[in-house]
């Protein structure tokens, strides 16, 4: 997989319609700024450095998250594991952010 940094900027780059958050621990911080943002679409990148846990406890809240936030805002997730391509990524993101009568789907890459 190429660094989370530069799968972070190419998918940034290709969704400008959408607020990109990259997962990080704690994981309550990922779910404020997913609350706080104003923008339409959020998008969490869970990459595969998240420990096991971490990462079940984030994609379980992407469903709840997406039911508290519609139908004002959209959250979807990419969970990126090591053999996650850029190009894949970016197909992904387009995916979800082009699909606006979708809510709370995570898609696993790679």
């Amino acid at each position: 997989m190429p660094a989370l940094g530069d799968m972070l900027s190419a998918v940034t780059a290709a969704v400008d319609s959408a607020q990109v958050v990259v997962a990080a621990v704690p994981i309550r911080d990922v779910l404020e700024q997913a609350r706080r943002s104003s923008a339409g679409m959020i998008l969490v990148l869970a990459g595969p450095e998240l420990g096991a846990a971490d990462r079940a406890a984030l994609l379980a809240t992407i469903g709840p998250l997406a039911v508290e936030l519609a139908p004002v805002r959209r959250i979807g997730a990419l969970d990126l594991t090591r053999d996650a391509s850029i190009v894949d990524g970016i197909a992904a993101a387009r995916f979800l952010t082009d699909a606006e009568s979708t809510t709370g789907q995570i898609l696993r890459i790679g």
